[in-house]
C-alpha cells in the first residue's frame, strides 16, 4: 500500500463538495440493478448484487473521508455520527412512516401487522439484520411479505458506521504511541479486516440454513475495506497508471459488475466468494475514473440523466421495496411484472421529492452548522427519533394484530369440538396410565394441544417426538403402547428415508397401536392472509381455494404408500383428512367462515387442531386402547 499525506488525502478531489461523476453512475447501475431485481424484470437475476456495489461505495468515501481527518486532527465523533444521523435518518424514518400509515389500508391479517410492526421497529433501530436472519427458516414468509425487508442492509451500513471511526481512531492512536507510520498500520488492519471477513464469509455461507455471511456486518466487512483501499491509492500509484490501462481497468470492471448482475442468481449459494467479482469491478471503476478522468468506462456511467439517478438513488432504494411489497401483497401476492413496474417508476417519483424535500435540507444543515459543537444534539435527537419511533411502530402494529385475531374467522371457539371429543368411560376406561406418543414435524404440532388436553384427562402419559425420519431413530419408553404420526407428507419426508423401517422399530419396541394422519391439503395462498383479505375486499372466498383434482395429484405418492404400510402390518391404521376440507370439486382453508389453515400448509391453532381431532376421535381412542368404531375415512 503506498503512503500519502495528510495534504494529498485534503486536496484529493473526492472529499471537496462537489459530486464525482462516475461514482455517481455506480450509484445508478447499483439501484438500478436492485430495483429492477425487485421488479422482476427477465434477465437480471443477479440484480441483488447492487447492494454489494453500495457498500464498496461507502467503504470508500466513509474509510477515507475519517482518515482524512484523523490525519489532519479534526475528526469528532459526534461530528461524524451527526453527520451520519443527518444523511439516513430523515428519509429512512419518512418511508418506514409512511409503510405504517399504508398498512391500515393495504393489509388485512394480523400476521402481515406482525411481521411489519417486527420489522419497522427493528429497522427503526437499525439491527433489522438481526431480525429477518433469525427468521429464515421453515417457517419465515416470502420476501414479498416483508415490506421493510430491504433495510437489512441500511442497518449493516449502520453497524459499519459504528465499528469503523473505532477502528481507525484506535490505529492511529497505536502508531502514536508505538512511533509506527500509521498508513502501515492501517494496511496491516486493512489486510486482516478484508481476509478474516471474506474467509468468515466463504464459510459462514451455509444453504439451506441460517445465512449468517449475508447478513452479518463482521462478514461483509471485507467489502467496506476494499472500497476503503482505493483512497490510499489515489493519489500514489493510481497517478501512474497509464491512460490505456486505466481504459482497460474501467471497462473489466464494468464488466465484472455486469456479468455479476447478469449470471449471479439466487439459487447460487450466496454471498460466499461470489461477492468477489462485483466487488472487484466496482473497486477497478473507481479507481480507474481516479487514475484517468476521461476514460471511457467513466464517461459511459456519468451522463447527467445517470448520475441524477446516482443522486436521488438512496431514496430510490427506500422507497421502492415498500411500494412493490405492499402492492403484492395487496393483490394477494399474484406476480404482475407490469405492476411492479409501476411501483418502481412512482417510487422513482418520490425518490426525486424525497430528495428535494428532505435531502437536500439535511445537506445544508449538515453543511452550515458547526457539528462540532452541536453534534452530541443532533445525535441524541437522532437517538431519541429512532426510539419513538420503533414505540410507535411496535405499538400501532401491536394493536392492529390484537385486534384482527378477534375476527371471528379466527377467534370463534372450539370449545364444543373439545367438549364432545372427550373419550366415554364405556370405550376408555382401561386406558389410564398407559404411554403413548406424538410423533412428527410442525403438522404434529398443530394437533399437540388437542391432544394432549385430551389425553391429560385419561390419565396418559404422552411424550412428543420431533422426528424428520433420517435425523435418528425413532425412540420409544418402555411400556409405550401407542404412536401417532403427522407429517407433512406432501412435502416428501418418507422419500429421504423410508417410513416402513422406522414403522416396523416402533412395532418391534412393543408399540402396539399406529395411527398415520395422512396429508391435509396444501394451497397456493396463506389461509388466513387470503381469506381475510377476500373477506375485506368483498372478494369470492373461493379464491383462497384450489381445485380438488390438483391436490389430489400432489398428494398420491403419500397417500398411496400410508395406505400400503396400514394394509401391511397389523396395529397400523392411516386415516384421510383430505375429505374435511374438500367437496366434490373444491378444497378450501375454511369452513362455514372459520379458517382451518393458518398458512398454505398448517392448520391454526387451536381451532384447526381441535376441528382435526374431533372428526378422528374415534380412531384416536382406538389408538389409546379404546374398542372404539373406526372414521369412514379410516382404512386398516
Amino acid at each position: 500500500m503506498v503512503s500519502v499525506t495528510a495534504s494529498d488525502l485534503s486536496t484529493s478531489p473526492a472529499f471537496d463538495r462537489n459530486r464525482v461523476a462516475h461514482i455517481d453512475g455506480l450509484r445508478a447501475i447499483a439501484v438500478l440493478a436492485v430495483v429492477a431485481f425487485h421488479s422482476g424484470v427477465p434477465g437480471i437475476p443477479g440484480g441483488f448484487v447492487g447492494v454489494d456495489i453500495f457498500f464498496v461505495i461507502s467503504g470508500y468515501l466513509i474509510i477515507n473521508h475519517i482518515v482524512q481527518e484523523l490525519a489532519g486532527g479534526k475528526f469528532s465523533f459526534a461530528q461524524f455520527y451527526a453527520r451520519r444521523a443527518l444523511r439516513l435518518l430523515p428519509p429512512l424514518f419518512l418511508t418506514i412512516f409512511a409503510a405504517a400509515a399504508a398498512a391500515p389500508l393495504l393489509l388485512a391479517s394480523p400476521y402481515e401487522w406482525e411481521w411489519l410492526a417486527q420489522s419497522a421497529v427493528t429497522a427503526s433501530l437499525f439491527v433489522s439484520n438481526f431480525y429477518f436472519l433469525g427468521k429464515q427458516g421453515y417457517f419465515d414468509v416470502d420476501a414479498f411479505e416483508k415490506p421493510l425487508l430491504h433495510t437489512w442492509s441500511l442497518s449493516v451500513e449502520e453497524q459499519f458506521y459504528l465499528a469503523v471511526p473505532l477502528l481507525l481512531f484506535a490505529c492511529f492512536h497505536f502508531a502514536a504511541r508505538s512511533k509506527t507510520n500509521v498508513y502501515r498500520v492501517l494496511a496491516a488492519a486493512a489486510l486482516l479486516v478484508f481476509a478474516v471477513s471474506l474467509i468468515g464469509c466463504i464459510i459462514q455461507t451455509t444453504p439451506g440454513r441460517r445465512n449468517y455471511a449475508f447478513y452479518m456486518m463482521h462478514w461483509r466487512a471485507w467489502e467496506f475495506a476494499a472500497g476503503g483501499v482505493i483512497g490510499f491509492l489515489q493519489n500514489g500509484i493510481l497517478t501512474r497508471i497509464k491512460p490505456g490501462i486505466a481504459n482497460a481497468m474501467g471497462f473489466a470492471g464494468l464488466a465484472l459488475v455486469t456479468a455479476s448482475i447478469s449470471l449471479i442468481d439466487e439459487t447460487n449459494s450466496f454471498p460466499g466468494y461470489l461477492p468477489l467479482f462485483p466487488v472487484l469491478g466496482t473497486v477497478l471503476v473507481i479507481a480507474a475514473g481516479f487514475a484517468a478522468p476521461g476514460t471511457l468506462a467513466a464517461r459511459l456511467i456519468s451522463f447527467r440523466s445517470f448520475t441524477f439517478i446516482g443522486l436521488v438513488s438512496y431514496s430510490w432504494y427506500l422507497w421502492h421495496w415498500p411500494m412493490i411489497s405492499l402492492a403484492r401483497i395487496a393483490q394477494y401476492g399474484d406476480p404482475s411484472l407490469a405492476r411492479d413496474l409501476t411501483m418502481a417508476a412512482l417510487s422513482f417519483g418520490l425518490a426525486v421529492v424525497t430528495y428535494y424535500l428532505v435531502e437536500l435540507p439535511a445537506r445544508r444543515i449538515r453543511e452550515r452548522t458547526d457539528l462540532v459543537q452541536t453534534g452530541k444534539r443532533i445525535v441524541a435527537r437522532g437517538i431519541a427519533a429512532s426510539i419513538g419511533l420503533a414505540v410507535f411502530c411496535g405499538a400501532t402494529g401491536g394493536f392492529a394484530y390484537w385486534w384482527l385475531l378477534r375476527d371471528p374467522a379466527l377467534s370463534t371457539s372450539s370449545e364444543a369440538m373439545v367438549a364432545a371429543s372427550v373419550c366415554p368411560p364405556a370405550v376408555c376406561n382401561e386406558v389410564k396410565g398407559s404411554r403413548g406418543m406424538l410423533i412428527g414435524d410442525s403438522h404434529a404440532d398443530r394437533i399437540e394441544d388437542a391432544f394432549v388436553h385430551q389425553t391429560k384427562k385419561l390419565g396418559i402419559a404422552v411424550k412428543q417426538s420431533r422426528n424428520y425420519f433420517g435425523d435418528s431413530a425413532l425412540t420409544t419408553e418402555e411400556n409405550t403402547a401407542f404412536a401417532v404420526l403427522f407429517y407433512r407428507w406432501n412435502f416428501s419426508t418418507w422419500k429421504y428415508a423410508p417410513l416402513e423401517p422406522r414403522l416396523a422399530g416402533l412395532i418391534q419396541r412393543g408399540v402396539k397401536r399406529i395411527l398415520l394422519i395422512g396429508p391435509v391439503p396444501e394451497f397456493r395462498y396463506k389461509g388466513a392472509n387470503c381469506f381475510l383479505r377476500a373477506q375485506r375486499y368483498g372478494d369470492d372466498p373461493d379464491r383462497c381455494a384450489l381445485p380438488r383434482a390438483d391436490l389430489e395429484a400432489r398428494r398420491l405418492p403419500a397417500v398411496t404408500e400410508l395406505k400400503r404400510l396400514a394394509e401391511k402390518y397389523p396395529g397400523v391404521r392411516f386415516v384421510d383428512p383430505f375429505p374435511l376440507f374438500c367437496d366434490d370439486k373444491t378444497c378450501r382453508p375454511h369452513q362455514n367462515g372459520v379458517l382451518l389453515h393458518k398458512d398454505t400448509n398448517h392448520l391454526t391453532v387451536p381451532y384447526g387442531g381441535d376441528w382435526l381431532y374431533y372428526h378422528f376421535k374415534e380412531d384416536f381412542w382406538w389408538a389409546f386402547g379404546g374398542n372404539a368404531t373406526p372414521a369412514t375415512t379410516t382404512t386398516k
